[in-house]
């Protein structure tokens, strides 16, 4: 996840390039690319999304962008600061997702912990709880 998601100062350099493009028209995906060549392509994609959403810019003619008013008027902080809240949740859910990979406690009981459910020790049906779970070890040692 490291770099995938547009920072605050990304959203920051792209409408700095378009307000430096902006005259009015439709800029293409290239141009826009261009006028912010220290960002990825992919984030930049991402933040069009993300700005087309806000009704900050209208796509016209696929891949053209017109920039509205509402764009250099208002603050894109509150764009951006949603944004990161959303990179924030993805994290956390990539976080729980490792978490459940790795755990050795019974896997039912962590899914029903997770939806709020309580009294269930062991299942005795997952791998962890039959004991057939693949551990890192057994994989180690068998490639080596």
């Amino acid at each position: 996840m490291a770099g995938r998601y547009p920072t605050a100062a990304d959203f920051t350099s792209v409408i700095h390039g378009l307000r430096l493009l902006s005259s009015g028209g439709t800029l293409t995906f290239d141009e826009i690319r261009t006028a912010t060549p220290a960002i990825g392509a992919s984030k930049i994609r991402v933040m069009l999304t993300v700005l087309k959403q806000a009704g900050l810019i209208r796509e016209r003619r696929v891949p053209r962008f017109e920039m509205t008013p509402r764009l250099f008027a208002e603050s894109v902080e509150s764009v951006a600061a949603a944004y990161d809240e959303r990179r924030q949740r993805d994290h956390t859910k990539l976080e729980q997702m490792v978490v459940y990979a790795q755990t050795a406690l019974c896997r039912t009981a962590a899914l029903l912990d997770a939806l709020g459910e309580t009294g269930v020790d062991r299942c005795g049906t997952c791998d962890n709880c039959c004991g057939t779970a693949i551990r890192g070890e057994a994989v180690a040692q068998g490639a080596a």
